[in-house]
């Protein structure tokens, strides 16, 4: 009976043993090491990560375990159908915390994998709920993705990205996600890089707004500008010839009006010079728009391992 009951409570725990033979024989790397110190991985945690054999790699090794599936779309990580994860290594200090987070979502789709299906569906309706209440539009646009690309695995990958980058989730999945590792921390490392993209654009989106506004009274301005010169045009045409024909009563009509010319002719050469520094302006906040789009391009191709073809099916990625 002892026998029977030994042999059925190993068959409902292959899973654990097996994750607990295949942990002691891997060895963390110095890179993997740092990860798991600051993820604060729970004894749990630690061994289906282990389990995973996580390896952080250079741009060649994770092109073949890793390619994407869309080639506009880099990745900086995957989960492999042979349960094993892959995390990019990322040299751009203002990314710093990239690849502990990365690491945690791919380990999430290995403990996703490893939950039961009741277990899936109940934690599954969480992940809805809070997507349902707090989804903006980016988490939608990046949900869209990997509908396009790994139909069918919506709410698993939902699972990773709640669980690494926002705060404040149900006390349920608060309480799941805390059996593995700790989500402060890990939240914490997602902002601190998450910001640098936030500043830049929002730096970005605000010079944008500025040069439109100014681009369009510096359209307006210059409409008039040429409107008024125009006219001043045919106004001095006129009052020339008026002086060469005696058109004038009197010196002091003529002396007169020939001041108000001038004074127009000095407005109009204000308004040029207002026009033309604005134009110098625009340029400066174009120059700004334009290095700061160059660090947003330079923080892309810090986490663009290469330019690719298509992956196998099954392979889950951040």
């Amino acid at each position: 009976m002892l026998f029977i009951a030994l042999g059925i409570f190993s068959f409902l725990n292959w899973q654990a043993i097996y994750d607990t033979i295949k942990a002691a024989a891997y060895k963390p790397s110095v890179e993997v090491a740092a990860i798991e110190r600051n993820v604060v991985f729970t004894s749990a945690g630690t061994r289906i990560f282990h389990a995973t054999q996580p390896r952080v790699v250079d741009a060649g090794e994770f092109n073949n375990s890793c390619p994407r599936q869309e080639a506009a779309s880099a990745i900086v990580g995957c989960y492999t159908p042979n349960d094993e994860v892959f995390i990019y290594n990322v040299t751009n200090e203002k990314l710093n915390g990239i690849e502990d987070v990365t690491a945690v979502h791919e380990f999430l789709h290995a403990a996703w994998r490893r939950m039961g299906s009741a277990e899936q569906q109940k934690i599954g309706a969480e992940l809805q709920a809070v997507y349902q209440e707090k989804a903006d539009a980016k988490l939608k646009e990046r949900m869209a993705y990997y509908e396009r690309t790994e139909k069918g695995q919506e709410i698993n990958e939902l699972h990773s990205i709640l669980g690494t980058e926002m705060a404040g989730l149900s006390p349920e999945l608060e309480a799941h996600y805390a059996r593995y590792f700790s989500r402060e921390k890990v939240v914490q490392l997602y902002d601190s890089y998450q910001h640098q993209y936030e500043l830049l654009e929002t730096k970005a989106k605000d010079l944008q707004g500025e040069m439109k506004q100014l681009a369009d009274s510096i359209t307006s301005r210059t409409n008039t500008y040429n409107t008024e010169v125009a006219n001043m045009e045919t106004v001095i045409a006129t009052f020339n010839s008026r002086a060469r024909n005696q058109g004038f009563s009197s010196q002091a009509q003529f002396d007169a009006e020939r001041g108000q010319l001038i004074r127009r002719i000095n407005a109009l050469d204000a308004s040029r010079d207002s026009i033309n520094q604005s134009i110098e302006h625009y340029n400066e906040l174009r120059t700004d728009y334009q290095r700061i789009a160059s660090e947003i391009q330079a923080l892309n191709n810090s986490l663009d391992s290469f330019k690719a073809l298509e992956r196998p099916s099954g392979v889950q990625q951040i």
